[in-house]
């Protein structure tokens, strides 16, 4: 985020980094046959073109820094032909060709899904190693909700026994 702050503070725009926002066809957002979306991150002029040669559409390349907007008919055609696939069609293409899409999966399907076990990022009862690509040990799981109330309360806070017992009286802990 600092990159963003900075540039918000540079050019009163506050939306960050405007090409990694949606306003480029190669990085951007798409709907998918089933109605779920997948990610194209294809910045970099090599994943581009691994993008638009895997779908035989050479044609595309030119069109790589183009706006999505429906005027731009490489831009129509990508919002078809990604609607024309389910997210696990998309997905399987992602895994076979280094075009940075990938799909956009909810928090519950992150365990299960083939890139995270093939790289081992799933550990403990399903956690993600946030840099899976990172060595080391894992880290520990989060705690559970409220798991550390009472030593943050004492020990950051100061809070004496008699305040965590009326806090815990009253349910607030």
């Amino acid at each position: 985020m600092a990159n963003h702050v900075l540039i918000e503070k540079e050019t009163g725009y506050p939306h960050g980094v405007s090409v990694l926002n949606g306003t480029i066809i190669s990085y951007a957002l798409y709907e998918t046959k089933d109605g779920r979306h997948v990610s194209l991150g294809a910045l970099e002029p090599k994943f581009w073109r691994n993008f638009c040669e895997a779908l035989g559409r050479e044609e595309w390349l030119q069109a790589h820094y183009s706006k999505p907007e429906r005027s731009n008919q490489v831009y129509r055609e990508m919002t078809d032909l990604f609607k024309s696939k389910t997210l696990s069609e998309w997905s399987e293409f992602a895994m076979r060709v280094d075009s940075c899409l990938a799909p956009v999966l909810e928090a519950g399907e992150i365990a299960e899904f083939p890139f995270y076990k093939a790289k081992e990022f799933v550990f403990d009862q399903g956690q993600i190693k946030m840099h899976g690509d990172i060595g080391g040990d894992s880290g520990s799981c989060p705690p559970e909700k409220g798991g550390q109330t009472e030593e943050i309360l004492r020990g950051w806070l100061g809070a004496t026994d008699e305040q965590m017992e009326v806090w815990r009286n009253n349910g607030v802990i």
